[in-house]
């Protein structure tokens, strides 16, 4: 597992010039590095003890698919960092570390497979907050010449266990087995941001698929993305517009209809209608 370090703060000051920004920029990082306190030395090395229980992840990932790189981010309450800025007293964040690990493929099948400690260790005692993990198009230039693979289908896990009652997006899970399957559909977006042109292979997928799952105990979880290939949504923006203006979007659904909205992504519940219409007849 691979260390990505502690989380930079930046500040971004119109009044400054270039030179100088970046000098506070760095005073400010050393700085924080600094108030970690009693860690300072390798604070975000894991070193888990014996016992420490692990988190079994099993993706089951289409062929045209492949796994994205797994986050986990650990805390800790030991070591904390400390910010002081101008407008309000000091304030303290429990320390952050992010750690990375691949999926492993077993076998010659689809199965994919990661595991994460729950009790990092280490001389900031890192506990596991939350890990991060999804897929992403392995060959997105099937679509077309010159097309990168961006959006993914991502999913994010927390096992902090915080039921806050006015939280209606996260889905709370109790247990230790937690299940994910979820449709996604094939979506070429061009997009033209003020001069500049992107092409990418994405996937569609539910709104709700942002949403975080709480699972607390949760120490096997399974995640199967259903890749619908078959039927492909397009959509592009306009090639100019002002500055000021608000982007309207085309979206082109494989039934031949056209939308035209302010919308960000794809209707998802039109693809699903999509897909579903010949089963109901």
């Amino acid at each position: 597992m691979k260390s990505l370090g502690v989380l930079h703060l930046f500040f971004k000051e119109s009044y400054m010039s270039n030179a100088t920004l970046y000098a506070k920029t760095t005073l400010l990082y050393l700085a924080l590095l600094a108030l970690i306190s009693g860690c300072v030395k390798d604070y975000d090395v894991l070193t888990p003890p014996p016992d420490s229980e692990k988190v079994k992840i099993v993706m089951k990932v289409p062929a045209e698919l492949e796994p994205k790189t797994l986050l986990a981010k650990y805390e800790s309450t030991r070591c904390r960092m400390f910010v002081d800025l101008p407008t309000v007293s000091r304030m303290q964040f429990p320390g952050s570390n992010l750690q990375d690990s691949k999926f492993t493929r077993q076998g010659e099948n689809n199965i994919y497979e990661a595991e994460v400690f729950v009790d990092g260790g280490g001389e900031c005692e890192w506990q596991l907050d939350s890990i991060e993990f999804g897929v992403v198009y392995r060959i997105p230039n099937r679509f077309a010449k010159k097309v990168t693979a961006y959006y993914g289908g991502a999913v994010i896990v927390k096992f902090d266990g915080q039921h806050a009652p006015f939280n209606t997006v996260d889905q709370f899970i109790e247990g230790p087995d937690l299940i994910i399957v979820k449709d996604y559909y094939p979506w070429v977006r061009e997009a033209y941001e003020l001069g500049y042109y992107d092409k990418s292979v994405n996937l569609a997928k539910e709104y709700e698929s942002y949403r975080t799952y709480r699972a607390r105990d949760a120490r096997n979880i399974f995640f199967e993305p259903v890749l619908h290939s078959d039927l492909v949504v397009t959509s592009t923006s306009p090639k100019k517009r002002f500055a000021d203006e608000i982007v309207t979007t085309t979206f082109r659904y494989p039934d031949g209809t056209e939308e035209s909205n302010r919308e960000l992504e794809p209707d998802f519940k039109k693809m699903q209608k999509i897909r579903l219409k010949p089963e109901a007849k």
